[in-house]
């Protein structure tokens, strides 16, 4: 638990303050002030690195916080450097184990008035036409919005280097932030919040791409429910921060090198996950949250925490279990070794097809996906139609517009 909840009880310290290469003795975080938001940054014991530093300052970060029961600590650690000015008093000594840290709440900070708005997508926006199109049947919509995600899907696996592919993500993740801001719930305020602070805070980016490639999974299939489309970007960006419990050393470690013993205490996660949700945001829909619990299942029944086989593991949830390990294999945290999201998906099919058995995903969601990458004629072919029927949907609004009588007469 968090030895305090009053944010009256954190005090600043400059982040240049930091020291380079040696352990923290003490835990660090972010407070946001515009949200009273107070989120674990860096854990007790962590090393931070000059180009940690780097990357951070040039981010804008100048200040980050401790408990005030960390001031003798913060003295004896910045004893060669100034102390802020006002630094509190030392706390008297409570006798016990320390408290483990924390998330102290699930929502995130809201961006900073300074922030210039990204322009909405092209894409993005026709994908918006299409699930608001009062013209359009259900199936319609279905279908214009899955051969849309298809395109996108296919252009995020089309990336030849590391590079393009980052350029990529960051495209599709921009798409998905258009389309989730018109989804038409509360959650999407949220969401958006977090999308914006990924580009401020690396920690983040897993999360929004785990959430970007579920919503494009989800709208290839054809499944477009606003609800569900809203609770699988939440379980997308909700799904490890039960990593916060989790020593950071083991965390750090690339799934695939994990020992036996380090993988055990690393499944706690997705517990830990569920329990901070339970806890701080109980509103969190029972969708979300069994999407959550199964992102680490697999198909033939060595994941966890449940060991769920076959088809007891739900196609939905497998969307996010597929986007997670995807954007896990691509970033280098699953083997150390960074991948382009095409490489990535070769490396999966040739485990796949070693097996007389499927070991992660259901057969015939991964083959279909695979088509989709590898095929784009079958989302190519309706670009066309797809742009004269939203065409022809903004005309008829229009005309009803007109056709309208006035305020006057």
């Amino acid at each position: 638990m968090l030895k305090s909840k009053a944010f009256d009880d954190y005090f600043e310290i400059p982040f240049e303050s930091l020291k380079p290469g040696e352990p923290l003795p003490f835990n660090l975080y972010l407070l946001f002030q515009r949200n009273r938001h107070l989120l674990l940054w860096k854990g007790m014991h962590e090393v931070i690195s000059i180009a940690f530093m780097a990357r951070y300052a040039d981010r804008g970060v100048r200040k980050v916080y401790l408990h005030k029961d960390d001031v003798e600590l913060f003295r004896i650690y910045s004893a060669s450097t100034i102390l802020p000015e006002n630094l509190p008093e030392p706390a008297a000594p409570v006798p016990g184990p320390p408290a483990e840290p924390v998330v102290a709440a699930i929502d995130v900070p809201k961006p900073q008035a300074s922030e210039t708005p990204k322009m909405p997508t092209i894409t993005g926006m026709k994908i918006v036409d299409i699930l608001k199109s009062p013209v359009l049947t259900p199936e319609q919509k279905s279908q214009n919005a899955s051969a849309e995600a298809k395109k996108l899907f296919y252009d995020l696996g089309s990336a030849k280097t590391l590079s393009e592919q980052v350029t990529a993500n960051i495209n599709a993740r921009d798409i998905i932030r258009d389309v989730l801001q018109n989804v038409g719930r509360e959650a999407a305020v949220v969401i958006n919040q977090v999308w914006q602070m990924a580009g401020v805070y690396p920690e983040l980016e897993h999360a929004v791409n785990v959430a970007t490639q579920g919503v494009i999974f989800a709208m290839a299939f054809g499944r477009i429910d606003e609800d569900l489309i809203a609770d699988l970007a939440m379980a997308g960006l909700l799904h490890d921060i039960g990593l916060t419990q989790i020593p950071p050393h083991i965390a750090s470690i690339p799934l695939k090198l994990q020992t036996s013993e380090e993988l055990r205490i690393y499944s706690k996660h997705v517990r830990a996950t569920l329990e901070i949700i339970d806890k701080y945001t109980p509103n969190v829909s029972p969708r979300t949250r069994a999407i959550i619990l199964q992102h680490h299942e697999k198909f033939n029944g060595s994941g966890f925490p449940q060991g769920l086989k076959g088809f007891h593991f739900d196609d939905i949830s497998q969307l996010i279990a597929i986007a997670d390990l995807l954007d896990m294999i691509s970033s280098g945290h699953w083997d150390g070794k960074k991948h382009t999201l095409a490489d990535t998906f070769d490396t999966l099919e040739q485990t796949e097809k070693s097996r007389t058995f499927p070991e992660n995903f259901n057969p015939d969601v991964f083959t279909i996906l695979l088509r989709w990458l590898k095929d784009p004629s079958s989302a190519a072919s309706v670009e066309s139609a797809i742009a004269v029927v939203v065409h022809q949907s903004k005309n008829i609004m229009e005309a009803g517009t007109k056709d309208q009588p006035s305020q006057a007469a």
